[in-house]
């Protein structure tokens, strides 16, 4: 839970060349997401007046929904360049169902003070926002 800052970004490892190169959306990039029990706000994409949350222990093959194997990379080798130091981490997964469309987000645990979510060809880095 609490309040996250996406502050980096960079393509997916997945992202092949083809198409339009992945730029940052900015609904996310410099924004603040913030997580409670009763609400996701900040970020368009995360709003939700009742999330659920799901907290789950995963390895790199989960990352991205299972996007870099998917696309025949090596998942261990992309998570550490991703920052990734363990072979199993925290995975939370945000659904949401609403007036507007159903929704589900995988944000995935770095470390203490970093998440990281892919999404449309980018992954995102969130830094924990502290007071």
């Amino acid at each position: 839970m609490g309040s996250w800052k996406a502050t980096a970004w960079a393509p997916g490892p997945w992202f092949d060349g083809q198409g339009p190169k992945p730029d940052p959306d900015p609904e996310v990039m410099g924004k603040t997401v913030t997580f409670t029990l009763t609400g996701a706000t900040g970020m368009r994409e995360a709003n939700c007046e009742k999330p659920v949350y799901t907290v789950t222990e995963v390895g790199p093959e989960y990352l991205f929904e299972g996007g870099l194997n998917e696309h025949g990379l090596n998942a261990a080798q992309e998570a550490g360049k991703l920052g990734f130091t363990t072979p199993h981490f925290l995975s939370m997964f945000e659904s949401c169902l609403s007036s507007a469309g159903d929704m589900e987000m995988s944000y995935h645990m770095v470390d203490p003070d970093t998440l990281v979510l892919g999404m449309n060809n980018v992954v995102y880095t969130f830094k924990r926002v502290t007071k």
